[in-house]
């Protein structure tokens, strides 16, 4: 991340690394939160040559536009793109400044197979289920392991959410998560995780299988 600074760490920060999402559907290629250094868009270009698909955009979060207005310019002819986001993250025009024709209330199917699920509507973020690969991909709720933060997964702390919503609102708005055949977690804050991972995301929101 090339604009992080040492004072965003600490207990409640956030490390200086995050990641993003690509996801080789069969109707599209999903971008999730693409984030592009010094214009490099070769890896990407690549993937949207090779799969020959419209590109489906999901931005999670205004915080994660990063990328995205550029991949909606980049991509807007050929082969084509089409971005989801919260209704209520559109609010934040500062950030949010490209078109979305899909925006989400509470959950809305990208392509076959991925969803985009409200996980703390206060600030209009999204978390991703890509059924095909039982794999859930978070943008700020949740934070791998990273650093000195030894713990595998872990709900963000209140001050993530600027007062919009609490962390007691994330974790229910979390918890359907818990009724799908969770396989992997990933993240963009931190380590994926690749095992247990079920389990890992009851412990995290404080489920007890009685």
């Amino acid at each position: 991340m090339s604009d992080w600074t040492p004072d965003q760490g600490g207990a409640e920060g956030w490390a200086a690394e995050v990641a993003c999402v690509a996801y080789e559907a069969r109707d599209a290629l999903v971008l999730i939160d693409p984030l592009v250094a010094e214009g490099d868009w070769g890896e990407i270009d690549a993937l949207a040559e090779s799969h020959g698909r419209p590109i489906a955009l999901v931005t999670t979060c205004p915080w994660h536009a990063r990328s995205s207005g550029e991949a909606m310019e980049r991509y807007g002819n050929s082969p084509g793109i089409e971005a989801w986001a919260s209704s209520v993250a559109m609010a934040d025009q500062e950030r949010m400044t490209f078109k979305v024709a899909n925006l989400v209330e509470e959950q809305a199917r990208v392509v076959e197979g991925v969803e985009a699920l409200t996980s703390d509507d206060g600030n209009g973020e999204l978390t991703v289920w890509i059924g095909s690969i039982r794999t859930v991909v978070a943008a700020d709720v949740l934070i791998g392991a990273e650093g000195e933060r030894t713990e595998a997964l872990r709900v963000c702390p209140q001050a993530w959410l600027e007062g919009q919503s609490t962390v007691e609102q994330v974790k229910e708005a979390l918890r359907p998560l818990l009724e799908r055949d969770v396989e992997a977690i990933v993240p963009l804050h931190g380590a994926p995780v690749l095992s247990g991972a079920a389990e890992t995301l009851r412990r995290a929101l404080g489920k007890s299988d009685g």
